[in-house]
């Protein structure tokens, strides 16, 4: 419940006991997830923020080398996997038909072909605690560390989305993903059409800032076929991909 209200809060939903948001946010961002089924609650809620608030929901797909984790398993929400420098799904990267993209996010030396395919992770700040290195938890220090995990690459694609809503603050949560959808790019060995599971394939930024600078309102993605987005839905490909492997708090 605390999950569900913090999404409804950053969004400008209304939460008992707690002052309206007064900037409310376009992108939910949510690098964690459970095991457990999407389930009602969690739906509704996503499915208030994308109809009332216009709010995309980005979703780490989890580090189990399993299903997609909550609530990246849920409808309209763009769960993200993570790939190796080689565009490769990463070797921990949860995978599944629920999934909508993923793109870079590190890939470390587990598994048969770790040592194959591993490479040095995403370099990104981190905190270190106060022992490592130069007492990371004090202000001002911020330090980098390489890391690996879908945690790291769910903020990849907020970030895009971030980006196109600074060049057409007024596309909707359904054009931001349906903008995803057409420009990203086929994983290696794929071709332009969605797979049960990485979905679209790799995020392309710039592509997508392009077209939404153009879109035109008009054409609202909801149109296609007469159906509302979802991640298993068939149309047109393209994707993005990242970081921290560790395992995902429920």
């Amino acid at each position: 419940a605390d999950i569900v209200d913090g999404m409804r809060w950053a969004a400008g939903l209304p939460v008992a006991g707690v002052p309206d948001n007064p900037n409310p946010a376009r992108i939910i961002n949510i690098s964690f997830g459970g095991s457990a089924d999407c389930g009602s609650l969690y739906q509704q809620t996503i499915d208030e923020l994308w109809n009332e608030r216009g709010a995309v929901v980005v979703a780490a797909a989890g580090n189990g080398s399993g299903a997609p984790s909550r609530p990246a398993s849920c409808q309209r929400v763009i769960g993200v996997g993570a790939l190796n420098r080689d565009g490769f799904k990463a070797t921990y990267s949860n995978f599944g038909a629920s999934l909508a993209m993923a793109t870079v996010g590190g890939d470390d030396d587990d598994g048969a072909w770790g040592s194959l395919l591993a490479d040095s992770g995403v370099l990104t700040i981190g905190n270190g605690g106060f022992a490592s290195p130069e007492n990371c938890a004090l202000p001002g220090k911020n330090c980098y560390f390489n890391h690996f995990g879908t945690s790291f690459s769910a903020p990849i694609v907020s970030g895009a989305v971030s980006l196109m809503l600074s060049v057409n603050p007024t596309l909707t949560a359904a054009q931001c993903t349906g903008i995803l959808q057409r420009t990203s790019r086929p994983l290696p060995g794929a071709d332009y059409t969605w797979r049960n599971d990485m979905g679209y394939g790799q995020v392309d930024a710039q592509a997508a800032v392009e077209e939404a600078k153009t879109y035109d309102q008009r054409a609202d993605i909801t149109k296609r076929g007469g159906r509302p987005w979802s991640s298993a839905s068939s149309s047109p490909r393209r994707a993005i991909a990242c970081c921290w492997k560790a395992p995902m708090a429920a």
